[in-house]
C-alpha cells in the first residue's frame, strides 16, 4: 500500500469542486444526502445533475449512500454492507453503498 503523500479537503459547492477537479489523479469522495431524506440536509443538493457531473469526471470517484444509485451508475463498481442506523429509534439495521468508477473489489454494475 502506497501512503498518501498529500490530502486537500474542499468545502464549498460540490458541482464546482468536482468539475474543478476532474483530474486522473485526484480521488474524491462524494457523500451527498441519501434520496427521500433530504428534508434533513440544510442545502439542497441537485443529485441528478451531481450523478451526472461524477459519471463524466477523469477523477476517481468514491460515492457513498444508499442502493437507489445503481441504475444510474452502470460501469462502477458497488460494495453494501448493513450499518446500524442511529437516527432509527429501534437502531435497526440500513444498507449503506459505495460506489467507485474504478476497480475496488466491489461488484460491478
Amino acid at each position: 500500500m502506497t501512503p498518501i503523500k498529500e490530502v486537500t479537503f474542499v468545502l464549498g459547492d460540490a458541482l464546482e469542486i468536482i468539475a474543478k477537479h476532474s483530474d486522473p489523479a485526484a480521488l474524491l469522495y462524494c457523500d451527498p444526502p441519501y434520496i427521500n431524506h433530504e428534508h434533513q440536509y440544510r442545502k439542497k443538493v441537485d443529485l441528478k445533475a451531481l450523478l451526472k457531473l461524477l459519471k463524466v469526471s477523469k477523477a476517481k470517484i468514491v460515492l457513498s449512500g444508499n442502493s437507489h444509485f445503481s441504475p444510474d451508475l452502470k460501469g462502477w463498481w458497488m460494495d453494501r454492507k448493513l450499518v446500524a442506523n442511529n437516527s432509527s429509534p429501534d437502531n435497526r439495521k440500513m444498507e449503506e453503498c459505495v460506489y467507485t468508477n474504478f476497480p475496488s473489489g466491489g461488484i460491478r454494475l
